[in-house]
Order: C-alpha cells, then structure tokens, then sequence
C-alpha cells in the first residue's frame, strides 16, 4: 500500500485517467473530489462489502439472518 500525504487542492493521479483531488479539510474529516471516466465504477468499501455479503446471502454461502420484530400489546 502506498501512503501519501496531501494538502488541500493537491490531488493523486491514478494511471492516465482518475484523479483524486482534497476538496475540503473539516474536523477531522477529509472530502475528495474523484475524476475518473464514466465507465469506471466508483464506490465507497462499506458499498461493495455490502452487496459482497448480500450476494452471498442470495447464494446459500452464508445463512441468512430471520429478524423477528417485537410485538407491542
């Protein structure tokens, strides 16, 4: 893994085409702008971990959870 150290409107560039730009620093949360072409997929992680584990729900590799909602008299 490559680290790097960014300021505010520097950005890193990713082969020819996806740049990624620091748009804002606020509180201990950084916002980036991402550039790339139209036909790249850019997702945050949580997202594809997401569908990754609900694929594999769907699949039988992982046991699907029944929720079972409590009842108020």
């Amino acid at each position: 893994m490559l680290c790097l150290n960014r300021k505010l409107r520097e950005s890193i560039l990713i082969g020819d085409d996806i740049r990624i730009v620091v748009m804002e620093i606020k509180h201990n949360v950084v916002k980036l702008g991402i550039e790339a072409p139209q036909g790249v997929s850019v997702l945050r992680s949580e997202l594809r971990e997401g569908d990754r584990v609900a694929n594999a729900i769907i699949r039988g590799e992982i046991p699907g959870r029944d929720v079972e909602r409590s009842k108020r008299p």
